[in-house]
């Protein structure tokens, strides 16, 4: 299914309020990521909007982002709350697939200045999900998306042909490098960058829980600021510095796959292709 564009993902969860018999009030976009997130603020609410993929994948991967944040939420780890179960969803509005979640109060997201912060509330919630014992799926899931549409002839149209090339070669010798080397699995944010972390307001907490999954400690603590990292004593650092690696070959392809969706956008795809680039 391709992409809706934002106008029609806003009409989508304006149709969506009223079906449900919310406050009504134009949505107000909050963010565009991999996902829109538009405020409903008579209601209160963040709508969360996924409209790419099958829906049917859309929908499996929403009910787990909700069952992990209810299970760390009702458990006291640093996430929002969840909206009650007859407006969390996932609804299907519009040919997108849209979770509602109580807005959390927040001043900004978290920056490098952060890092501490970030760290200790990261392995707050790493402790909390290995206690709630959820069935997640592998981080190679991730990856294995990943190479699925570095193979795919049709995708990565703005991508020039060599730097493909370049992004399958990398991507298949660093996630060589990490699954070999001995970890032993632990429930992951998956996604656990400074951006996902909301700051100030109702206390910091970290969103965007769909990737959720078992993998190596490092995989989660590469995504942090590097000062972070000598913050998880029980990380090799080589296999966190790998795990960066791959990570970049990873965004450069989910965002040379749309890289017209946003200047932040743009801005990554351009950034982690010359970090990889850079590898060669």
């Amino acid at each position: 299914m391709a992409r809706a564009d934002q106008t029609t993902q806003a009409a989508a969860v304006g149709a969506l309020a009223r079906r449900l018999g919310l406050a009504a009030a134009a949505p107000v976009l909050l963010g565009v990521g991999h996902h829109h997130r538009f405020l409903l603020p008579a209601a209160g609410l963040v709508a969360r909007v996924r409209s790419s993929g099958s829906p049917e994948e859309a929908e499996r991967r929403a009910r787990r982002e909700l069952a992990v944040v209810g299970a760390l939420h009702a458990r006291g780890a640093p996430v929002p709350p969840v909206a009650d179960a007859s407006l969390a969803g996932p609804h299907r509005e519009g040919g997108a697939v849209v979770t509602l979640w109580p807005f959390h109060r927040h001043d900004r997201t978290a920056g490098e200045e952060d890092a501490d912060v970030a760290a200790e509330t990261l392995a707050a919630a790493h402790r909390v999900l290995a206690a709630a014992a959820l069935p997640l799926p592998p981080f190679t899931d991730m990856l294995d998306r990943c190479r699925r549409v570095l193979t795919d002839g049709t995708a990565l149209a703005a991508l020039a042909p060599a730097d493909r090339r370049l992004l399958l070669a990398q991507g298949t010798r660093l996630r060589r490098r990490v699954e070999d080397a001995a970890h032993v699995p632990v429930p992951l944010q998956c996604d656990a960058h400074p951006g996902n972390l909301l700051m100030g307001g109702d206390g910091p907490a970290w969103i965007d829980w769909e990737e959720a999954c078992l993998g190596p400690v490092e995989w989660d603590v590469a995504t942090l600021p590097p000062s972070a990292w000598p913050l998880f004593p029980e990380a090799d650092p080589a296999l966190v510095a790998a795990c960066a690696d791959l990570r970049s070959v990873c965004v450069a392809v989910w965002c040379w796959a749309d890289p017209g969706r946003s200047p932040a956008m743009r801005e990554a795809a351009v950034h982690h292709l010359g970090r990889v680039r850079a590898m060669a």
